[in-house]
């Protein structure tokens, strides 16, 4: 043996522990020893888990199969074969298309019934605001209303037996009466340009469902515009005439009332028309 044979395991002990004072080599191989005995044990535990697993997921089927293929007493296996329908079960399958397609034609009836009743009402609309529409394009000479320095309302009643409501002082606040079957009204909104007048129509159009239709006007845009109450089917007529000197628009309704007759609003409407022609 050479002297650094000699030397060698006393300098590595050494600068071991320059390195490491505080490391014991002891120490380290039993926590080495023990780390390992835990690995290998959770190992073993995992392993027999996943068998066990294993021996739960094939053994299911495993004895179902067992018992759907046990031999019957006569020698053959028993199983879930075919069945034979039955007369009740005819009976139900009968009974049950017989009331589907009865619901089939209750649908097909009420649908059918549903799309006449809104062609009917739309044809009924169509006519009533063809009757305001052909009065108007009609009148000779054409409706032109401008107003004047008398803005007051009028004196007489546009329909027999209105009564005049006290409310406003003239057109600006607006003239009101109350006939059987209707309210109407009449104003002036001064300083109201077409551009406004159709954002109030389209507000106006918003909040319910009203149809709208454009009627014959010798000067900017007169829209007619029919609203429903609500209420009995009750419409209010309203119709909206430029100022020819551009005041404003003029706006004229005729609210339907309970007890009213069919087309009581168009009437009422056509003879405020003829009321405000007569004084502006």
């Amino acid at each position: 043996m050479n002297d650094l044979e000699q030397t060698l395991p006393t300098q590595l002990r050494h600068l071991a522990d320059d390195l490491a004072p505080h490391t014991d080599p002891v120490a380290q191989a039993g926590a080495a020893r023990a780390r390992h005995r835990r690995q290998r044990r959770t190992r073993v535990g995992i392993a027999g888990l996943a068998a066990a697993v294993a021996a739960i997921v094939i053994g299911v089927p495993t004895t179902m199969g067992a018992l759907s293929s046990a031999p019957e007493p006569g020698g053959q296996v028993a199983g879930l074969g075919p069945r034979t329908p039955t007369e009740e079960d005819a009976a139900w399958a009968a009974s049950s298309a017989a009331r589907d397609a009865r619901e089939a034609e209750a649908a097909r009836s009420a649908a059918e019934q549903a799309s006449a009743q809104a062609a009917a009402q739309e044809a009924a609309l169509a006519a009533r605001i063809a009757l305001v529409a052909d009065s108007l394009a009609g009148r000779d000479p054409s409706l032109e209303l401008r107003a004047g320095t008398d803005l007051s309302c009028p004196d007489h009643a546009p329909v027999d037996g209105a009564v005049r409501a006290e409310q406003g002082a003239g057109l600006v606040d607006g003239c009101r009466w109350s006939a059987p079957g209707l309210t109407l009204a009449l104003s002036l909104t001064e300083g109201q340009d077409e551009e406004e007048m159709v954002r109030e129509v389209d507000v106006e159009v918003a909040r319910g469902d009203c149809t709208v239709q454009a009627m014959p006007s010798t000067v900017d845009v007169t829209p007619l515009t029919l609203c429903p109450t609500g209420q009995d089917d009750r419409t209010v007529w309203t119709l909206r005439v430029p100022d020819s000197g551009g005041a404003g628009y003029w706006v004229l309704s005729a609210a339907e009332e309970p007890g009213a007759s069919t087309d009581a609003g168009a009437g009422g409407l056509l003879s405020l028309v003829d009321l405000a022609a007569q004084q502006w």
